[in-house]
Order: structure tokens, then C-alpha cells, then sequence
């Protein structure tokens, strides 16, 4: 675990798994709040973060277990609310309250801003006095080479629209950590996606298959997807653009 700060905000870095050394995940504490909880198994250090720093408060940004999981212990263990956007997810195996207006901390105040697409419910938390967003997975890289099955590009790529409506310039990525120019990457990101869509949708209207499509596009697999076993495919990538098209036409 490497803890440091930036302004007002610590950042947390914490190992995913034992099993993948090389990939770790960012949660941050504003004020009182926690912001995401880290995966399973990290009970004596989140304790230990929980009271040094006086958390009175944890928001889920979504409902993947390296960003919620130890919410379950959390609950059991501290008398404090617990914020998701749960009116969005069929089932979670925590007590948590449904993301208010505003949350309002000491120092700060953050907005909730609904973002479908990675998953049913995420949801970035923005600061608009200092033109913060902490943005769960919404960012992670801009030129993606891979998705979930799972994920919806269309309501993703209209999640993107709907921050840059915002005026915010620093991000609080949770895989990338605090990224300066984040409006810009945010803009990149929407652009690359629109990009290879459109490459997807002119190859499938050629008469290429989904699996085609992604050995063209992509062709060098993406070093997620070989660790990941799939679960992360360049393939999934290519039918969600080609489904997002579909819904967009």
C-alpha cells in the first residue's frame, strides 16, 4: 500500500490481487469520505485508514469488487453510511444508502454524476469548486483495446458526453491515479471511440465478422485480455461498438 496527497485529497494505491502484481487500484479520501474501498483482504490496513483518518462516510463509485469489496466488512464493522447509486444494481450484498443530491464534507462538496456503461450503476462524484472528478473506471486509459461483455458502449460513450459538460480539468482515476489534463484525456478518449467504431461499422457492413474485425483492428492482443483469460476481449470491444451503432442508427 503507497499512500500520498495531492492537494486536498490522499490517494491510496492499493495490489488488486496477489496474483496480479502489476495491477493496482486507486481509492481517495476527501475530508471524511472514503471514495471506493479497495478489493477483498485489505481489513487491517482499511481499518487503520478508517480511523487514523477520521471516516465518517464511504461512496461506491461502482459494483466491481476491486473498487466495492470491502464494503461488506465495512458495514458490518463501522456505523457509517455507506453512498451507491443501488437503484441501478438488481443485487448487493452490503447495507448502503442511495447517493444523495450533494454529498457535503467539511471542506468540499461533491456532486454525484450518474455514468452508465462500464457498469449498470457507476457513478463519478465531482467537485465543482475545485474542478475535481473522481471519474471509478470511467477513464483507465484513452485508446482501449478492450471490454467486459458486459459493459454497454452506447450508454459509455454518452457517459463521456455527459462530463464534458462539466468543468473540470483533474481527474481521480481509479487504475491511473490523478491525471492533470483530464478534460483533454476525457475528450481523446470519446474521440478514439468514435474513431474505431466508425472503422468496426465500415468493416462489418464490408461482410467481416466480429472476430475479424478485432484481429484487423486490434491486432496484437492486448496484454489485459491474456491475463484477464478473455474476461477482457478486444472481441467484446468490437460487438459492443458495432450493438452501440445499432442502438445509435
Amino acid at each position: 500500500m503507497n499512500i500520498e496527497k495531492f492537494q486536498d485529497v490522499q490517494k491510496i494505491k492499493l495490489r488488486i490481487s496477489p496474483f496480479l502484481p502489476n495491477m493496482f487500484v486507486y481509492v481517495y479520501i476527501v475530508d471524511e469520505l472514503l471514495i471506493d474501498t479497495g478489493p477483498r483482504q485489505r481489513k487491517a490496513r482499511l481499518s487503520e485508514i478508517i480511523h487514523t483518518n477520521n471516516i465518517e462516510k464511504v461512496a461506491i463509485t461502482h459494483e466491481h469488487n476491486d473498487h466495492c469489496g470491502m464494503a461488506k466488512w465495512i458495514s458490518k464493522n463501522f456505523s457509517i453510511p455507506i453512498y451507491m447509486n443501488k437503484e441501478k444494481i438488481k443485487k448487493i450484498p452490503f447495507s448502503c444508502m442511495q447517493y444523495p443530491e450533494k454529498i457535503e464534507l467539511k471542506n468540499h462538496t461533491l456532486v454525484p454524476v450518474y455514468t452508465p456503461g462500464h457498469t449498470r450503476g457507476h457513478t463519478c462524484l465531482y467537485e465543482p469548486d475545485k474542478g475535481w472528478l473522481f471519474s471509478g473506471d470511467l477513464y483507465v486509459t484513452p485508446h482501449p483495446k478492450v471490454s467486459l461483455w458486459s459493459e454497454s458502449l452506447s450508454k459509455y460513450i454518452d457517459s463521456l458526453k455527459t462530463v464534458l459538460t462539466l468543468d473540470f480539468d483533474t481527474l481521480f482515476c481509479a487504475h491511473q491515479g490523478v491525471v492533470l489534463n483530464g478534460r483533454k484525456k476525457l475528450e481523446e478518449k470519446l474521440e478514439y471511440l468514435t474513431m474505431i467504431q466508425a472503422e468496426a461499422v465500415e468493416l462489418y457492413n464490408r461482410g467481416y465478422s466480429p472476430r475479424m474485425i478485432a484481429k484487423k483492428l486490434f491486432p496484437k492482443k492486448a496484454k489485459l485480455e491474456r491475463i484477464s483469460f478473455g474476461a477482457f476481449s478486444s472481441l467484446h470491444l468490437v460487438r459492443q461498438l458495432i450493438r452501440a451503432h445499432k442502438k445509435q442508427a
